[in-house]
């Protein structure tokens, strides 16, 4: 994955440099469209009443898409590939016990002996002194994704200025998952990482749909699925998640 946003940048260099110099510099002759979609994240059913941020949920999808017109219609169907890279900003949440509530801090996610998984206390769990929770946690999940859109363009000859409508689906296979922490030990800020799959599931299967004018969308994605394979999530809880997103459509 670190090389992701290397060759993202490289992209438009290889793209320049294989055009012929009489060629005028403008859009890309590339059978298909580069799509990037910035949003924000939410949970179903949060695990235990969790607490996380709106602005640091959030999820990047790079996605390619080949576009193909149904004859001469208004319609055209888009079958894709790419990343989506989402996140979850753990602040807290409400650990409950007999007769009491207790709000724990600093929350984050690790797996248990017994193989399940569960929300703790970053500070205690992790460094087992209050004193270094940390200030920061973030939960990442990356997937591949190969989406597949149907389009309604109401004016084909123009698409560039034309109100578009779309719905869509998306399958998806996990790729990587870790949990970032931030904290300050001996007045020195550290970061820890812990990579491992979370009992997250493999697979993921999602509805969309778009509106937009040109190449510039308003998205919802619905994921089906259970963020966590069934009865190993945290609190047993089978949540799933939806995105709201802005999309670019570039090329």
């Amino acid at each position: 994955m670190r090389l992701l946003p290397s060759l993202l940048f490289l992209l438009p260099a290889f793209i320049l440099f294989g055009q012929d110099e009489s060629t005028p510099v403008g859009r890309p002759d590339i059978p298909g469209t580069f799509m990037v979609e910035y949003g924000f994240n939410r949970l179903t059913t949060p695990p235990q009443d969790l607490k996380y941020g709106f602005w640091g949920s959030r999820t990047l999808n790079l996605y390619y898409q080949y576009d193909r017109r149904l004859g001469q219609s208004k319609f055209s169907v888009h079958p894709g590939v790419g990343f989506g890279l989402e996140r979850f900003k753990l602040i807290s949440f409400n650990q409950t016990f007999p007769d009491t509530v207790i709000r724990i801090t600093g929350a984050t996610l690790i797996r248990q002996a017994g193989g399940n998984t569960r929300l703790v206390n970053s500070g205690q769990v992790l460094f087992n002194d209050t004193t270094r929770a940390a200030s920061k946690s973030m939960f990442i999940v990356n997937y591949i994704d190969l989406p597949v859109e149907f389009r309604f363009t109401a004016n084909p000859n123009d698409p560039d200025k034309s109100f578009k409508a779309a719905l869509g689906g998306r399958a998806g296979v996990l790729l990587n998952a870790h949990t970032k922490l931030k904290y300050k030990e001996d007045g020195e800020t550290k970061k820890l990482k812990n990579r491992q799959d979370f009992n997250l599931s493999q697979i993921r299967y999602s509805a969309f749909a778009r509106i937009g004018v040109g190449n510039i969308y308003l998205s919802f994605y619905y994921n089906f699925n259970s963020l966590f394979k069934e009865g190993r999530g945290p609190g047993n809880a089978g949540t799933s998640s939806y995105t709201i997103t802005l999309s670019l459509a570039s090329f």
